[in-house]
């Protein structure tokens, strides 16, 4: 299985233990307290790395970022993530992106005036009909196939290989 990430460092130099002080979202408070919780009480570490099925894809508003191809060897998966959940657990009303699409095909035609304000209406309704009552108790999962399934890895890796490395920053001069 082929899996992504995106860190600030090069991870095939650095086989250091994870320090989630450096960590991408460190710096936003808000979203540093739901993972110190997810760490802490959920899965009783943070020696993890997060990785996604989808290759990275804009990394120009965030710090310069290496993003790794990992060839993943399951002994190597720690946990799986429901990512809608997570992005609702940090407050970004997420919902998965072929469901987006769908709505904005559906309002496409509609005055630009009540375009934003429906599609508004549609995603939160997706996600009343689509979350659960407790988003904690809904985050891990067993299948790495739930919706936009984040996939954490044990740090360091045993058996996992990572294939590649590009530095994005390199990438957007």
């Amino acid at each position: 299985m082929k899996l992504y990430t995106e860190q600030g460092h090069n991870l095939k130099l650095n086989k250091e233990p994870r320090d989630r002080k450096l960590g991408t979202y460190a710096n936003d408070p808000e979203i540093a307290n739901e993972m110190a919780k997810l760490y802490d009480e959920y899965l009783n570490t943070d020696q993890v790395i997060w990785c996604s099925r989808d290759h990275p894809t804009d990394c120009s508003s965030r710090k310069p970022n290496f993003i790794h191809e990992i060839d993943v060897d399951e002994s190597d998966v720690f946990a799986i993530l429901d990512g809608m959940v997570w992005e609702n657990i940090i407050g970004n009303k997420t919902i998965p992106e072929e469901e987006s699409l769908n709505i904005r095909i559906e309002t496409m035609y509609l005055e630009s005036s009540k375009m934003n304000r429906i599609r508004d209406e549609k995603k939160q309704e997706y996600l009343r009909k689509n979350l659960p009552n407790d988003l904690w108790w809904d985050l891990i999962k067993n299948d790495i196939n739930c919706r936009m399934a984040q996939i954490l890895l044990k740090w360091p890796l045993e058996k996992s290989i990572i294939t590649s490395v590009k530095d994005s920053s390199k990438a957007n001069p």
